[in-house]
């Protein structure tokens, strides 16, 4: 090969490396919460994204929840879904695939060799303290609406209404 051609080559190689690295693959996270049954009355929703660990020289990778608090996390105490997203390849992985570690709604994310960096984020939902108590209503002096309240339940049923007369409400 002459000289001219090996630089032609070199230069192609070389716009090649530069074009590909102006390519930005992404992938969309799916923002969805699988919220259980018992938590159908709460407010879910995800946290920031938490990254206390890099992977360390024995390629392991640990994105545990103890970890997370221990570097300044701030997160419920029970979550009820994870996303765990490689930084490598730019996307999240499902909790099945464990050849890429553990990503697990029990205690975070967990890998013990040749490990790509991750984060993750859990979803926590925060429910409303049951109501005790008789039903009630307020009414308005000005306007004379209603807001009912309408416990006993698991959930407070809060309601703005006209107001009536029932045996289990109060006009206060």
């Amino acid at each position: 090969m002459d000289k001219r051609t090996s630089n032609v080559a070199t230069v192609a190689v070389f716009k090649l490396i530069f074009c590909l690295g102006l390519i930005e693959i992404s992938f969309s996270i799916d923002d969805s919460i699988n919220v259980p049954a018992e938590y159908e009355h709460c407010t879910c929703s995800w946290s920031e994204w938490m990254n206390s660990d890099t992977p360390n020289d024995d390629g392991s990778e640990i994105e545990t929840f103890n970890e997370q608090r221990k570097n300044g996390y701030s997160f419920c105490k029970s979550p009820v879904d994870i996303q765990c997203y490689n930084l490598a390849l730019g996307r999240t992985i499902t909790k099945e695939d464990t050849a890429a570690g553990q990503c697990s709604v029990d205690f975070g994310y967990s890998c013990n060799f040749l490990c790509d960096d991750y984060k993750i984020r859990v979803a926590c939902c925060y429910c409303p303290p049951p109501v005790i108590g008789p039903a009630f209503q307020i009414q308005s002096q000005t306007s004379g609406a209603c807001l009912a309240v309408s416990p006993p339940s698991s959930v407070s049923l809060v309601s703005r209404s006209n107001c009536n007369d029932n045996e289990i409400s109060q006009l206060w």
